[in-house]
């Protein structure tokens, strides 16, 4: 049985290259994330959430505060395909460091770009079947917990083969907490219908992640996601207005209708995961 990383670590350290330098492990619009050892001797993966932007300290404050219950809420989610969340902390006035267990592998956007190739069917039917798994365990959890930033790019493929759910979208709740916004922060090509509507304000929910999800279908057939080609400013019309694109010919029809039922505009028509996990594309 693997054992449970301890997260009462109380120190820890970048670890450096035969070169000297920290080990980047990827990076995104809201922080860099490291390879690091603690105390515990225990290597993780710490996200560098640089806390800039914010109109006032008292904002940085609140979003601290913000992530930092997030965080207590992840830490006590364990399923074998969720990222084990482990603390956060305030290593400076201008820095917030998330850490989390260190994944061995690539994420599916990473494969994509080393094999040249999207993923055939076989692959994703797999990698969509223990998606689903993590995403309704998620959402049967009370109060229920949402992913909110789903894409390839956030989902993990370890060397052993096993689908990883990372990177739960806190560093940008943060943000716009800092910015004092309720706009969205999501990647834009990703995002419900309903996160662009001007009378609710945005609203994530357990259909906004299996929209994502969808999307992502979408991106692990066609290594872009949908409606790629359109400008972001393009972004909000194009999904209010048009039908979302098609899988590539050769797709299946049982997959054609999978990722139909995942990106319906009305959130009441799309499905919710218990039911794609009984879909005979799943099977």
């Amino acid at each position: 049985v693997k054992p449970s990383l301890d997260p009462a670590f109380s120190s820890w350290e970048f670890l450096l290259d035969v070169d000297g330098n920290t080990q980047l492990l990827g990076a995104g619009g809201f922080g860099q994330v490291y390879k690091a050892f603690t105390d515990k001797q225990q290597t993780v993966a710490v996200k560098i959430v640089k806390l800039e932007g914010a109109s006032s300290a008292s904002l940085i404050d609140e979003a601290i505060e913000k992530e930092n219950a997030e965080i207590s809420v992840l830490k006590a989610v364990r399923h074998p395909n969720i990222v084990q969340f482990l603390k956060s902390e305030r290593i400076k006035k201008g820095e917030l460091c998330i850490f989390t267990e260190l994944i061995s592998g690539h994420s599916l956007s990473e494969l994509m770009q080393l094999q040249r190739r999207p993923f055939d069917e076989a692959a994703v039917r797999n990698f969509s079947k223990q998606f689903c798994t993590a995403l309704h365990f998620l959402h049967s959890r009370s109060p229920v917990t949402l992913h909110r930033d789903i894409k390839c790019s956030n989902i993990m493929l370890t060397n052993e083969g096993l689908i990883k759910l990372i990177d739960f979208g806190v560093a940008k709740e943060v943000f716009a907490t800092m910015c004092s916004t309720k706009t969205a922060h999501g990647t834009l090509h990703f995002m419900a219908p309903e996160l662009f509507s001007e009378d609710e304000g945005i609203v994530y929910s357990p259909k906004t992640d299996v929209w994502a999800f969808g999307c992502s279908v979408f991106e692990m057939l066609e290594m872009k996601p949908p409606n790629w080609q359109f400008r972001w400013q393009q972004i909000p019309l194009r999904i209010h207005n048009h039908d979302m694109p098609q899988l590539p010919a050769e797709a299946s029809a049982l997959l054609r209708d999978f990722y139909g039922r995942c990106v319906q505009r009305e959130p009441r028509r799309r499905a919710a995961t218990a039911e794609l996990l009984e879909h005979k594309f799943l099977q």
